[in-house]
């Protein structure tokens, strides 16, 4: 959810910084995404350096919140090792 009203807040922004800038910004988000802080915790709540998305559910996110492939579960990993509690 804070994700995406981040986003929305960016999106409100009338700045004229064009497609160049949405670029980066999306380049910079993957990075983090991939090496920064939030995937630690989300080791820390699954026990896998791995967002709990799978490829169907990752479909279904915005694509400027998608998370890279590198991070994500597989299908059948996410199936495994979902918390079932």
């Amino acid at each position: 959810m804070m994700m995406m009203m981040i986003f929305e807040e960016d999106d409100d922004e009338d700045d004229d910084e064009g497609p160049y800038a949405e670029a980066a910004l999306l380049a910079t988000a993957n990075i983090l995404r991939e090496f920064g802080v939030r995937l630690r915790v989300a080791e820390k709540n699954t026990g896998r350096l791995k967002y709990a998305f799978n490829v169907i559910q990752r479909k279904f996110l915005p694509g400027p919140l998608r998370p890279p492939l590198a991070v994500i579960e597989d299908l059948s990993s996410s199936i495994l090792y979902r918390d079932t509690s």
